[in-house]
Formats: C-alpha cells, sequence, structure tokens
C-alpha cells in the first residue's frame, strides 16, 4: 500500500495546475486580503479580520488540495481503465481507500503550513 501511495502522492504533485491552484492561490489570496486588513481593527464574527482570511484561505487551500487530490480523479481513472486495473493487483479495496486518504493528507499538509506560517 506505501508503494501505491508514494505513487500517487509523486503523481499528483507532477501536475503544476494543481500545485498552482493548491498552493499558491491559498497564499495570494491570504496575502492580498490580509495585507489590506492588517491595519484594521475591524471583526468578522468575533475573529479580527486577520485571522479570518487566515482561516478562509486555509480552508479554500485544504478543500482544493483534497478534491484535487483524489475527488477529481477518480472518474479520469474510471474512464482510462485504471481502477480495473487496480482490481487486478493484490491491492485491497479498503489499502486503496486507505491508500487515496493518506494522499489527500499528505497533500493538505503542507498547504496548511505555508499558510500557518504566514499568518505568524
Amino acid at each position: 500500500m506505501l508503494a501505491y501511495v508514494a505513487f500517487e502522492v509523486r503523481r499528483a504533485m507532477r501536475n503544476p495546475r494543481f500545485l498552482v491552484i493548491v498552493a499558491f492561490v491559498p497564499v495570494l489570496l491570504y496575502v492580498a486580503a490580509a495585507g489590506n486588513a492588517r491595519h484594521s481593527h475591524a471583526t468578522i464574527g468575533g475573529l479580527s479580520t486577520g485571522t479570518w482570511y487566515l482561516a478562509s484561505s486555509a480552508t479554500f487551500g485544504v478543500l482544493a488540495a483534497a478534491l484535487g487530490a483524489s475527488g477529481s480523479r477518480l472518474s479520469a481513472e474510471r474512464a482510462s481503465g485504471w481502477s480495473r486495473q487496480l482490481l487486478v493487483t493484490p491491492l485491497s479495496e479498503l489499502s486503496w481507500l486507505s491508500g487515496r486518504v493518506l494522499v489527500s493528507v499528505v497533500v493538505t499538509v503542507p498547504v496548511l503550513a505555508i499558510i500557518s506560517l504566514l499568518g505568524l
């Protein structure tokens, strides 16, 4: 299963469009929005605007990473026959599902780390 997870992580990280959407767009949103609101004392729902923008940018990045790493590719893999090919291998369905979840986690952690470091 670890070989499958490593393969899927490499495959996700090779896509430059995916990396731009997942890593750079949330960072740019946060930098642009929080830079304007840094000197403001306004609050949104009891939180400072900088904190609110940090949380919303992190949420956007995590959702984009999780859905892009696994969700959108499932239909493409099914159409290309990759899912049927995996059924022939000794990889069990539970291992496949666990691998997909681990890929999503591995892809989303760096996004959270980057945005959290920017918020410090």
